[in-house]
């Protein structure tokens, strides 16, 4: 667990792949995503290990339902008792975590099982939780970060944008590689051309103000996020 910026710590226990936050707000701690399934207990130990106290933890915010984003859910939840923020779009999912249906064919013979079977690795199963407070477009959360519904990637995508410190927790809404921004997954996002546009709300949302984008998978980008969010956004819509 490392402190990317002061008041933001990266969860870099996990699997390389997948990123979980910890954010130190006025309203106290909120913890964005919760990684896959039995990833709940890493979380609560590697904070136990930086000297943090887990019960500091005042509220958990989900970008989406995904396993890899909302799988550590149930194990936290029955643990810390706190509220949990989701968009609407993305409840049934974290109710259910088996209820994820693609719209297209190939998606949904291919892409389902596959979701599935890394739902059985290590025998972990994601556990249900009835999110407590649901959230659209504009509303804020722990009274500081901005609720930015970016769908997509999954109907009820959202990503948090908190502007004084110029932080953007943006999920899967895109991904960095190699120095510069890239859609989500394809395989993974039955509406590429939505998650474009959101790609494109988020550069017109946050702007050059952008630093520090702190996305759900690959390493975090400290500083002068904001212009590889444009230059991306540019080039998609020239």
């Amino acid at each position: 667990m490392m402190e990317l910026i002061p008041r933001l710590w990266h969860f870099d226990e996990l699997r390389p792949t997948v990123n979980v936050y910890l954010w130190c707000g006025a309203a106290g701690f909120t913890l964005i995503d919760t990684g896959c399934p039995g990833d709940g207990t890493r979380l609560l130990q590697a904070m136990t290990t930086t000297g943090l106290d887990p019960l500091d933890i005042h509220r958990i915010a989900l970008t989406h339902g995904d396993y890899d984003h909302a799988g550590g859910l149930g194990e936290l939840y029955h643990t810390l008792r706190v509220p949990v923020y989701c968009h609407a779009e993305e409840r049934e999912l974290i109710r259910k975590p088996k209820s994820r249906v693609f719209q297209h064919n190939w998606m949904r013979h291919w892409v389902d099982p596959l979701l599935h079977g890394l739902m059985q690795v290590g025998n972990q199963q994601p556990i249900g939780v009835e999110p407590t407070h649901l959230v659209a477009d504009g509303d804020m959360i722990g009274g500081e970060l901005e609720v930015i519904h970016t769908p997509g990637h999954t109907p009820g995508h959202i990503a948090l944008w908190h502007k004084a410190s110029s932080v953007l927790f943006s999920g899967d809404a895109c991904l960095v590689r190699a120095g510069r921004i890239w859609d989500p997954a394809g395989i993974f996002t039955p509406d590429l051309p939505g998650a474009r546009l959101s790609i494109f709300k988020l550069a017109n949302r946050v702007g050059v103000e952008l630093a520090t984008l702190a996305s759900g998978h690959s390493m975090p980008v400290r500083t002068g996020a904001g212009t590889l969010l444009r230059t991306y956004a540019q080039e998609l819509y020239i």
